[in-house]
């Protein structure tokens, strides 16, 4: 997974964490250094949203300045995949990396 997130991250697409961890997403931070490849900018206990709620995915798009045409959202529950999607916002549901490979390479990420 850290290969395909640092190809993606050096071939220039910006990736944001779009979680509902409360604030032990530090934690995780301090131990994996998921910054290296996503920045932390959309966490729930941060933004006072969570997924699936569609406020949620709206803000996000506002803040980014984006159309859903032009995100990603990769989870692996599907109904934050189907939120993301009735949000306009191309949905992947995560079911494993070669998988996942293969998807943003469809959609023209990978």
């Amino acid at each position: 997974m850290e290969t395909m997130l640092a190809e993606l991250r050096e071939a220039g697409h910006p990736m944001h964490a779009f979680s509902n961890y409360p604030v032990w997403y530090r934690m995780i931070e301090e131990r994996l250094r998921v910054s290296r490849f996503a920045d932390w900018t959309f966490v729930s206990c941060l933004m006072g949203l969570r997924k699936p709620d569609p406020a949620a995915y709206s803000h996000v798009l506002r803040e980014l300045g984006a159309s859903g045409e032009q995100c990603i959202f990769i989870d692996d529950r599907g109904s934050n995949c189907k939120a993301a999607a009735d949000a306009g916002i191309h949905a992947i549901r995560f079911e494993g990396v070669d998988a996942l490979r293969d998807a943003l390479r469809s959609a023209g990420a990978g």
